[in-house]
């Protein structure tokens, strides 16, 4: 019997440590039963369906917060976020890669382009430490240090989302969250006034008009 993630498995582990690419996919993979169920309503909720940046990604009643990007997140910022994830309740998040199924993105990677990879789709609990996030061999590399693909990441709360826009000439994380978590965001996740200019520069109208 073929599991959800044998593609997977296949594509973005390393032969000598084919068990721990396993055991990882076995314990973290979103299966789709499950995304369906619970996550999928969490995410419409939070975000435009079929939608990709530079458009607007996000459901328009959330204030809008944005970040320098290029990964998922470095550990630095991902620690941010489990601050921010227990000041909102969250018990569980999950990162999906944007992809429209039917059409599978052109990935470039230092000017070489790549044959198409499957998707990706993990479920994390809250508390997770980052030893625990790399400890998949290649995958995890894949999913938290290579600079492209874009991704949603949100919580079992439905107070939040971030979209990780790295599929671009300027990498952006743009964070959309209720007003009650504004001033929790904007407090762990510190941007300065360089690289604010350099955000505003990048961004789209539609953007602008929400941060």
């Amino acid at each position: 019997m073929r599991d959800e993630f044998d593609e997977q498995l296949k594509v973005f582990s390393t032969s000598e440590n084919l068990d721990v690419s396993k055991k990882y996919l076995q314990k973290y993979w979103l299966f789709e039963k499950d995304y369906l169920e619970k996550w999928q309503p969490i995410q419409k909720a939070l975000f435009k369906n079929n939608t990709f940046f530079p458009e607007f990604v996000f459901n328009k009643k959330l204030q809008i917060f944005v970040t320098g990007g290029g990964r998922i997140f470095p550990q630095s910022d991902f620690e941010s976020l489990k601050i921010c994830m227990n000041k909102s309740g969250d018990k569980e998040f999950v990162i999906i890669q944007n992809i429209n199924n039917s059409d599978a993105p052109q990935i470039y990677y230092k000017g070489e382009r790549l044959k198409p990879h499957p998707f990706l789709r993990f479920k994390f609990p809250a508390h997770v430490d980052w030893k625990e996030l790399l400890s998949g061999d290649g995958i995890s590399e894949h999913l938290f240090e290579m600079p492209f693909k874009d991704y949603f990441v949100f919580g079992d709360s439905g107070n939040w989302g971030m979209y990780v826009a790295n599929d671009h000439y300027y990498p952006l994380i743009i964070f959309g969250f209720v007003e009650d978590l504004k001033l929790v965001f904007e407090n762990e996740y510190k941007v300065s006034e360089n690289e604010h200019r350099e955000i505003l520069k990048a961004l789209p109208t539609d953007y602008l008009s929400h941060i």
